[in-house]
């Protein structure tokens, strides 16, 4: 009886024994399988972001926008000036919007921005905006939280400028020596576009 038992109790153990080596060996071919995958969705993201990248320089480097320097500008004190007097030996990023324009656009761009300033200054950034009456400027600032520039101007000042017809937000760069450069219009559907011409930005501002 005894030995029946030891023997029985012998086969168990190596059953485990083997069940467990079988189940470890199972995990380890799935683990390779797991790690081949991961490796395959990191190669993917890597050559998403370099395809991203390409199409951010793409469209920023062949966007173009005129601006006359001349543009009535009108702060949210309805203090008048003009694009010139704001631009200097340091470069802008400016963000230009309408109150036609897509509102959760608008709000991601603001996310955006305000982590900007933190880095930049809140001096190196605009908002360029069309709306009706300056209490609109106002509300811009307070449901956003925003303490960077924001100046009103006629729509009818910007008209030849070819982007505005798009009907879009825009971003570009601007100081006194170099004029208007680095048009780039954001899309929420692309944020990794969006994230490329960010830091191209923000290297730009750093150094500039």
């Amino acid at each position: 009886m005894k030995l029946h038992f030891k023997l029985l109790l012998f086969f168990l153990v190596l059953s485990n024994l083997s069940l467990g080596f079988y189940i470890i060996n199972e995990n380890a071919f799935f683990d390779k399988k797991n790690q081949h995958s991961l490796n395959q969705i990191s190669n993917l993201k890597e050559q998403s972001k370099a395809i991203a990248k390409e199409m951010a320089q793409a469209i920023y480097f062949a966007g173009t926008a005129k601006l006359s320097p001349q543009v009535k500008l009108v702060d949210i004190d309805n203090t008048s000036r003009n694009l010139s007097d704001i631009l200097g030996v340091k470069k802008i990023l400016f963000y230009r919007f309408t109150e036609t324009n897509c509102d959760a656009c608008v709000e991601a761009e603001m996310i955006y921005l305000k982590e900007l300033a933190k880095k930049i200054g809140i001096e190196r950034i605009v908002l360029l905006v069309s709306y009706g009456n300056l209490n609109e400027l106002k509300a811009i600032r307070n449901t956003y939280q925003i303490q960077f520039a924001i100046y009103n101007t006629p729509y009818s000042d910007l008209l030849n400028n070819g982007i505005e017809k798009l009907n879009v937000p825009y971003a570009f760069l601007a100081d006194k020596l170099n004029g208007i450069n680095m048009v780039f219009i954001p899309d929420k559907s692309y944020p990794i576009i969006s994230d490329e011409y960010h830091k191209t930005v923000l290297n730009i501002l750093l150094n500039k």
